[in-house]
Order: C-alpha cells, then structure tokens, then sequence
C-alpha cells in the first residue's frame, strides 16, 4: 500500500516576503507537498512557485489546479519544466477545467474533459523535448518543441475533476495521477481523523485544519 501524502493548499493573496516564510514553514512542519491554486486574478502562479522553490529543499511543489484555456497548453509545459528545473526536480502539475476568470476573459468552457485530455497528451509530448505536431480538437500545436530539456519528461500530472469523465476522459495520456476534491462530511471526517492523530508525520499534538 501506497503512503498517505500530506500537503497545503494556498491561494496567491500573500506577499511575496510572507509566501516565502510560509513554504519554510510548512516544509518544516513536514508536508509533501505545498500546491497554489492557479486563481484569477491573484499572483501570478509560476513566479510564485519559483518563490516557494527558492526557499524550500526538499518539498514537492505544484500548481493545483491550472486548465487547458486560460494559457496554452503548451506554455504550461514550458512553465511548469522550467520550475522543475529551478526546483531540481519537485514540481507536479495539476490540472482541471477551471473557471476563475472566465467571464472577464471572455472564454467559452467547451468540452472540459476532451480539453483536459487533449492538454495531457500535448503536456506529455513536449516534456520528452522532441518536435511535436498536435492537432485535437480543443488543443493544437504546429511543429514546435520547448527549446531545452526539461529535467524529467515523466513529471507527475494530477487530474482533478467533479466530474467521472473528467480522470476518465484522460485514459491513455500516459502516466497520470488522479487529484479528487473532498466535499461535505467526507472532508469533516478525514479533518477530524487528522486532527486526532497529530501532525502528519505523526507527532502529536499538532492541529493542522
């Protein structure tokens, strides 16, 4: 059996001075992960992960979640192989459908599983730094490539969706995880589990909510 993995979830509405003293804190405390949130229109979400990069050492840190409309695809890919890069390896990538911002940019949400989908697949293709030609339906990539070598081509993508054809609909895109929100009582339970039994690398004593 697979280890439970414990991680932070932060919004992009601190200082920089106060983003950096919190990634210490939280890699200190002994969380594997410290995610923000790709929100509009707070912080932007890579400079902000290369703060949290330059401040930590061994924590995993990752965009939870980004979607395949408000930015490319590809320059996802580009954004997120250059923070593993500068991370020496640590960062994930989750995705969604999203729908921050939306209305303000004008963008229309169609077909949220085959765009996750499609995002996956292009993600995957262009982290290995090959030329790539992509042409889906909701996704497309004319002949290009990253122009380094990203430091690890099977970084880890997580898929979150409230949906089941969202994780469903990205079958086939190679190696993937699956990130599922936690509503209603479910959440309450596993909060009071957690709280009861310390801090989540077992010290106890320690409240994390």
């Amino acid at each position: 059996m697979k280890p439970i993995t414990t991680g932070v979830l932060l919004m992009g509405d601190l200082s920089a001075e106060d983003l950096a003293s919190l990634a210490r804190q939280v890699e200190d405390w002994g969380y594997d992960y410290i995610w923000l949130a790709d929100e509009r229109f707070f912080r932007e979400i890579y400079s902000c992960l290369t703060l949290c990069a330059l401040n930590t050492k061994k924590i995993q840190i990752g965009v939870c979640v980004t979607d395949p409309y408000s930015r490319h695809p590809a320059l996802t890919a580009m954004a997120i192989a250059t923070l593993d890069e500068i991370s020496e390896g640590r960062a994930v990538l989750g995705i969604g459908a999203g729908v921050s911002g939306f209305g303000e940019l004008g963008i229309d949400r169609a077909r949220p599983a085959l765009a996750m989908r499609e995002m996956v697949g292009l993600v995957r293709k262009l982290m290995t730094g090959e030329n790539v030609d992509f042409q889906g339906r909701m996704v497309q990539f004319n002949h290009g490539a990253l122009n380094f070598t990203p430091v690890r081509a099977d970084l880890p993508i997580y898929v979150a969706s409230n949906a089941p054809r969202g994780p469903s609909g990205c079958r086939g895109t190679g190696r993937r995880r699956h990130h599922f929100g936690l509503r209603g009582g479910t959440f309450s339970r596993l909060r009071q589990r957690i709280n009861s039994q310390g801090d989540p690398k077992g010290r106890a004593g320690s409240r994390r909510d």
